[in-house]
């Protein structure tokens, strides 16, 4: 599934050519090309972390069997607006301090685990081939749920007025994304993004409330964070090997499909089954659109190919991803869909390719997407802080963003999805601000809060749309 995040983002031409390795050293040729140098690792405390946590789910299974749930679902289920604990109902709060409680080892192990530089997790060589060791979800599922553990954790402190250790587990938050960016793995990539977001989210609700009495350390943690997202160059060649050996497989398996049947029974669940069509509904990608009608229509495509002629094709991918990947991503995001119908035209030569780009999962140019939302709030948190550190010199806000260059920033923070400066507009007294991202449609509305979880519209900032007024 990796394969559909294999687009606009920046190419290393793989030395030595993924051909070159055998199948079977593959795991250890990343093992040791993903190995990081000296020093403690936070790989293992996540994992015991992972192990030792309790969910809110097991919580409410201690309940007796006719007690209401309700509550405890709508804990468990709160993962994307966990911002100020005022959100929260009386029975909400005891239930969310008897989950911290049941977690002080988990919160602990998090705590020893943020503070280490080090993630690395080596691929397992049980597993026999690459596209296997990276299909296992390994600590992507329990990242995220540890942070979700550390969040409500920094959210606890926040509500009892204990703003330095708030914001000391926000802090560990960015640091649980810059370790999930390590790793050259798109999957945790993925997961350290949502954390880095949602991260940023927190950080400025609690602004909206108690300023940091250490906002250069918060900016600290953040930058670092993403300098280890765009340092992560070995991605592509691990992704490249990836994909041939995603083909090779595809072609053994399709002409013996007893050499790796859960190979096959991956095939079967994402070109049969129910769920996928269901999902694909949701997403605007239906199952009439191109995708393979059967697992025999898509074994015999690969019969009629070579792994040779799909490599190149995927080569052919690559210098299309080179070719938009110059632009910046506020000229790139309109011209999507034009990229998309390119891509299409290449991945339908290979089978493989377009097996993997006919599931109804993200597309092609979204991973571009999913990195561009984090950077935009990441600059929101830089200008915030600014903009407070320079009404604290100067007694006012100023009038334009640019003014805070270059005493406060290098320059006015600019919005990925236009281009231009972040919008900014002081409130009619003055005393306060407006900021906000035109957001995906790449049209200002105005600074307009749109709660769907799918909006395309504005991305607002500042105030904090999910904070108290």
């Amino acid at each position: 599934m990796n394969l559909s995040f294999c687009v606009c983002v920046t190419l290393l031409l793989a030395e030595p050519d993924p051909r070159s390795i055998p199948a079977d050293e593959r795991i250890a040729y990343v093992n040791k090309l993903t190995r990081p140098g000296e020093g403690p690792n936070a790989a293992p405390l996540y994992e015991e972390a992972v192990q030792k946590i309790v969910t809110v789910f097991d919580l409410s299974m201690r309940l007796p069997f006719d007690a209401d749930r309700s509550g405890y679902d709508r804990v468990w289920k709160n993962d994307a607006l966990l911002v100020l604990a005022e959100q929260w109902s009386g029975p909400d709060s005891k239930i969310i301090r008897e989950w911290l409680s049941a977690n002080a080892a988990s919160l602990d192990l998090i705590r020893r685990a943020s503070d280490a530089d080090l993630f690395h997790r080596p691929l397992s060589a049980d597993h026999g081939r690459l596209h296997e060791a990276l299909s296992d979800p390994g600590l992507t599922t329990g990242l995220n749920q540890l942070y979700k553990l550390a969040a409500m954790n920094a959210n606890e402190h926040a509500m009892r007025g204990e703003w330095t250790a708030a914001y000391e587990w926000t802090q560990r938050c960015y640091r649980m994304a810059r370790h999930a960016y390590q790793p050259p793995y798109t999957m945790l990539r993925l997961t350290g993004l949502a954390i880095e977001r949602r991260a940023s989210e927190q950080a400025l609700a609690f602004m909206r409330r108690e300023f940091p009495t250490a906002p250069q350390a918060l900016l600290a943690d953040l930058r670092d964070a993403r300098q280890a997202l765009d340092a992560q160059q070995q991605v592509t060649q691990v992704e490249q090997m990836l994909t041939l050996d995603y083909i090779e497989a595809m072609h053994a398996w399709a002409r013996k499909p007893s050499v790796d049947p859960k190979l096959g029974e991956f095939v079967r669940f994402a070109l049969e089954d129910s769920l996928m069509q269901d999902v694909g509904q949701a997403t605007g990608q239906a199952a009439g659109d191109g995708r393979f009608k059967s697992v025999a229509e898509f074994q015999e495509q690969i019969k009629a190919t070579s792994v040779d002629d799909e490599w190149a094709v995927f080569q052919q991918t690559l210098t299309l991803d080179t070719r938009y990947g110059e632009l910046h991503f506020s000229e790139l995001w309109p011209r999507i869909e034009e990229f998309r119908r390119e891509y299409d035209s290449l991945a339908r030569r290979s089978p493989t390719l377009w097996f993997f780009r006919s599931m109804p999962l993200f597309p092609p140019g979204q991973f571009s997407y999913l990195t561009e939302v984090p950077r935009a709030y990441r600059l929101a948190v830089e200008a915030v802080i600014s903009l407070h550190e320079y009404r604290a010199k100067h007694g006012k806000l100023p009038k334009y963003l640019v003014d805070l260059a270059p005493d406060f920033v290098r320059a006015a923070p600019v919005d990925p999805f236009s281009g231009r400066p972040l919008v900014y507009r002081l409130t009619p007294d003055k005393k306060d601000f407006v900021l906000y991202s035109v957001g995906e449609n790449q049209v200002d509305d105005g600074g307009k809060h749109d709660p769907a979880p799918n909006s395309k519209g504005d991305l607002v900032f500042w105030p904090p749309p999910t904070s108290a007024p």
